[in-house]
């Protein structure tokens, strides 16, 4: 994995548990802002995954990739699903 990914990825990291830790402790304690600074937290992570999604598929040169089909697509699903080994 390449400096920039592990950057973005950790970033993303760090950003999640910090979200997934304060959004029940502010609910316990009835502190509003933090549950509040917690759900924009997650929201914004979106357009952080999404860049992960587009630096990943660049490395691995998903373009030039055949994608499945058919068929295929439906194993990958199965497979996915733990339905085929």
């Amino acid at each position: 994995m390449t400096d920039e990914l592990w950057d973005k990825f950790s970033g993303i990291d760090t950003q999640l548990n910090k979200a997934l830790v304060d959004f029940p402790v502010g609910k316990e304690a009835q502190e509003r802002q933090m549950t509040r600074d917690a759900f924009q937290i997650l929201s914004g992570l979106d357009a952080a995954v999404k860049e992960v999604e587009r630096a990943v598929q660049k490395r691995v040169h998903y373009e030039e990739a055949e994608r499945p089909r058919g068929v295929d697509l439906a194993c990958v699903h199965l497979i996915a699903r733990g339905k085929i080994k």
